[in-house]
């Protein structure tokens, strides 16, 4: 009988003991993606939408998203260094949404120099490209990095 009350007491203490539903270090991950292959900007440049969902237990999260582009074409692979997107300010979340409107020329291409397909005269190799995000708190948590793959043609 002690034996079934230590068992049911250790039970009902590691079910009252939940696990918070929030870390301190930010999370992140990608809801959706518009377009995963952003077509060539026939006069005006075209863009892909990223829906990111965050949650961070206190809330804080700082006013900047990294965003690393890395072009995975065989014949040319290219890593571009960070650049940072700017979190508009909102009144202290626990979690919510962040959208990002990545226009083809000045975002997505930027710094990659066209690659030509081999004996096709003019034509230009579509790139594949990996995009990754990271995430801050004001207290200098980093979430993990998420990646999606877009194929811009251009």
């Amino acid at each position: 009988m002690k034996k079934l009350s230590a068992i049911a007491l250790f039970l009902f203490l590691l079910a009252a003991c939940s696990k918070d539903k929030f870390e301190s270090k930010p999370q992140i991950k990608i809801i959706s993606v518009s377009n995963e292959v952003v077509p060539r900007p026939s006069p005006n440049p075209t863009s892909t939408t990223i829906t990111l969902g965050f949650a961070d237990k206190e809330g804080d999260i700082d006013s900047s998203l990294i965003f690393i582009r890395q072009r995975l074409n065989r014949r040319n692979t290219t890593m571009i260094a960070s650049q940072k997107f700017t979190v508009p300010e909102f009144p202290n979340k626990m979690e919510g949404e962040i959208q990002l409107v990545l226009n083809s020329t000045t975002q997505l291409s930027r710094g990659f120099n066209a690659i030509r397909i081999p004996g096709s005269g003019t034509l230009n190799e579509p790139d594949t490209m990996k995009l990754s995000f990271v995430l801050a708190d004001k207290k200098g948590n980093r979430s993990d990095t998420v990646s999606t793959t877009v194929f811009v043609l251009r």
